[in-house]
């Protein structure tokens, strides 16, 4: 969206009305993708520098962070079957070796992953995105997002009501008596 003309090899003008244009950037990143290799930062400008490296082909690589050891060893895979809403994201990734997916959503604690039913880690990804280690084969990713704070949230509401509940009838029996 702009009030003036971009000329960019990236963006195409779909809609100009008045002063207003609208433009699509044609040469947009898919929402997942599989990277070639991962990178470790050790700290966020150490990221942020790592992403200025990589700009040109930020598909290929990840920068992630807090990893034990050496580089993940990864390849790209192959991704179908996708199924994404605001809270659920279901997909399949297949390949020979471990794989990485990025999943350009923004990173939140409260994302929780498995791949074939099993618990895996979802790590920061290039400073603001959702990473997660594949296993090889074909594997049924799927990512929710499940907020300890929600948890935390209904426990108290249900402690509350019982509250409430025995009080009230501590008062009808006091009332009744």
């Amino acid at each position: 969206l702009s009030l003036n003309d971009i000329v960019a090899k990236n963006l195409k003008l779909v809609f100009s009305e008045d002063e207003t244009r609208v433009y699509e950037n044609v040469m947009v990143n898919d929402r997942f993708f599989t990277v070639d290799s991962v990178l470790i930062a050790d700290n966020n400008q150490e990221e942020i520098n790592g992403l200025f490296d990589i700009k040109e082909n930020l598909t290929d690589k990840a920068i992630i962070r807090y990893v034990k050891g050496n580089d993940l060893i990864v390849s790209k895979g192959m991704i179908s079957n996708v199924e994404y809403s605001s809270d659920k994201i279901k997909l399949t990734v297949s390949g020979a070796e471990q794989k990485f997916l990025v999943i350009s959503s923004s990173y939140y604690p409260g994302w929780k992953a498995t791949a074939n039913g099993n618990p895996v880690k979802i790590y920061k990804t290039d400073y603001a995105l959702m990473g997660i280690p594949v296993p090889p084969g074909v594997q049924q990713v799927e990512v929710y997002y499940q907020p300890t704070s929600f948890y935390i949230g209904l426990t108290t509401t249900m402690l509350g009501l019982v509250f409430i509940i025995l009080w009230g009838i501590k008062v009808w029996i006091k009332k009744s008596a």
